[in-house]
């Protein structure tokens, strides 16, 4: 941070910045407002559709690491559960 402070760019980043606002206040940045628009559910929809996709492989994932663990432990264990092993005396 001292080094950005010394060479001056937060000087420079400052002066951008107060360019910057002056020139959409005044209108000239005006097309480039123009670009900027809200976006709508149809256009982030394949956003959803990944994270739905992503929330089913690991939900799959989950189970079936469950049930390997439970088969596992009633193959070891006769049929007991991991939580009924604490009272199991040999």
């Amino acid at each position: 941070m001292r080094h950005i402070v010394e060479s001056g760019m937060d000087q420079k980043w400052e002066r951008m910045e107060i360019d910057r606002v002056a020139r959409i206040q005044s209108g000239v940045g005006g097309p480039q407002r123009a670009k900027l628009a809200a976006l709508v559910l149809e256009q982030q929809q394949s956003a959803f559709v990944i994270l739905a996709i992503g929330v089913a492989i690991s939900a799959a994932a989950f189970t079936a690491e469950m049930m390997m663990t439970l088969l596992k432990w009633k193959r070891l264990r006769g049929g007991r559960r991991p939580d009924a092993m604490a009272s199991y005396k040999h």
